[in-house]
């Protein structure tokens, strides 16, 4: 373990134990604080009480984590860090991708970030993350809220093209839209063009699941 946190690594997810001693190897334990630097990027420490450790991974060189702050049951360790794998792995940052766990997940308020937020591990495939809740399915029209996100690639000042008939005018990539109205076959196209997290009926699903929902 110690090997692969100096390793020259984008993204460190680990899965497992942290104990007061440090991480829990098969060998005995690794305590963060017994290595001089990291080469790991970001990291996600799914894990009980891994915030110290995560704070000294920091501390050594790495950019920012996402850590936790009391025990974690293991079902909802294994919802959150799939949920969490595949934000960052579309575009989000690391505390964007945070602050969305607590549309879903109860416990979210256990996971915090540690170091700089800002960071992203991937270029988002929308240009910059995107996020919709689905308010209202009434026959043949829906109606929903697109928030856009920054990302440290694209200046808050960017614009978005969407290059979608429903979409008159393009926006401030950042920008909050209420109450965009379309048909169910126009949303349909919509979530063909990359995959973003949609709030539906109190849930977080992801876009291009979203077609079996119809």
């Amino acid at each position: 373990l110690a090997d692969v946190l100096q390793e020259e690594t984008d993204f460190f997810h680990y899965i497992g134990h942290v104990e007061d001693e440090g991480f829990r190897c098969t060998d005995g334990h690794l305590d963060a604080r017994s290595l001089s630097d990291v080469g790991v990027g970001a990291f996600l420490l799914n894990a009980c009480n891994s915030y110290q450790q995560g704070r000294t991974l920091v501390d050594a060189g790495a950019l920012g984590g996402i850590v936790t702050l009391a025990n974690i049951p293991n079902p909802t360790a294994t919802s959150i860090g799939m949920t969490l794998a595949r934000l960052l792995n579309i575009g989000f940052s690391l505390s964007t991708a945070r602050t969305l766990l607590e549309k879903d997940e109860q416990l979210a308020s256990r996971y915090m970030v540690v170091g700089d937020g800002h960071a992203n591990i991937v270029e988002s495939q929308l240009g910059s993350p995107v996020h919709m809740e689905l308010k209202s399915v009434k026959s043949n029209d829906v109606e929903l809220s697109i928030r856009g996100y920054p990302i440290s690639d694209i200046p808050n000042g960017s614009i978005r093209d969407w290059h979608f008939d429903p979409f008159e005018e393009n926006c401030l990539v950042t920008a909050y839209l209420e109450n965009v109205e379309m048909t169910s076959e126009e949303f349909e196209r919509l979530c063909e063009n990359g995959d973003f997290p949609v709030l539906y009926e109190g849930q977080l699903v992801w876009s291009k699941e979203m077609r079996s929902k119809f």
